[in-house]
């Protein structure tokens, strides 16, 4: 799954950069398998790794932007 690509279309984009940093981090999900060196997610991984990052934003009293608003 591309990641960004699919945050983006929740309206919720994401440089690269963040990306890589929330991997290195271990804040993102672990990717299910690699191709070559390429790290390959789960698309319900990620659904839920969003859904789950944006309850803790708005627990922790910061606006979280709807998508297509």
């Amino acid at each position: 799954m591309e990641v960004r690509a699919y945050l983006a279309e929740q309206g919720r984009p994401m440089a690269a950069r963040t990306w890589t940093s929330y991997v290195s981090r271990g804040q993102a999900p672990a990717p299910v398998r690699r191709v070559g060196r390429t790290p390959v997610w789960s698309p319900e991984d990620v659904r839920q790794w969003a859904a789950e990052a944006s309850a803790a934003r708005v627990r922790a009293g910061r606006r979280v932007a709807e998508p297509g608003a």
